[in-house]
């Protein structure tokens, strides 16, 4: 009998190939995704510290001096905060979407792979059944050939 072969191969080669790149890109996303959101951390602590430092400045009898500068760059680090998140937002759909990129080439995968084993299955059967069929003609064969005289 012939080697088993399966005739998609190629196709699910392919499909294996299409995984991994949607995979590499997703996890690729994840990883600036995460850098943007400790970007959008750092930036939030910064405005903190500022805040604590304005609050003591206004304690001080020179305040009208030099808050201008802090109130300044307070209203910097919220138009950062704010473009920030919005890009956060931006990127977390872009995630969601790759995720079911990744799901979707999952399951075409997942298709022929089932569809190989299934075909590599009945290849199998057929071959064992060949097998023995051969066995039962040479014990037939021996059964004739004792039975003569």
């Amino acid at each position: 009998m012939k080697k088993y072969h399966f005739p998609l191969e190629t196709v699910l080669n392919y499909r294996r190939h299409l995984e991994d790149k949607e995979k590499q890109l997703l996890a690729s996303m994840r990883v600036f995704y995460d850098h943007e959101r400790q970007r959008l951390t750092d930036v939030e602590a910064e405005q903190g510290r500022i805040r604590e430092e304005l609050a003591v400045l206004m304690t001080a009898p020179f305040m009208h001096v030099e808050t201008e500068p802090y109130l300044a760059y307070l209203r910097r680090l919220l138009k950062i905060i704010q473009l920030k998140r919005a890009q956060l937002d931006r990127l977390k759909t872009q995630l969601a979407k790759q995720n079911e990129m990744v799901t979707h080439a999952y399951k075409n995968r997942r298709v022929l792979e089932r569809l190989e084993a299934k075909l590599r299955e009945t290849h199998q059967l057929a071959y064992e059944k060949e097998e023995q069929r051969f066995v039962d003609e040479l014990q037939l064969a021996k059964f004739i050939d004792r039975r003569r005289p």
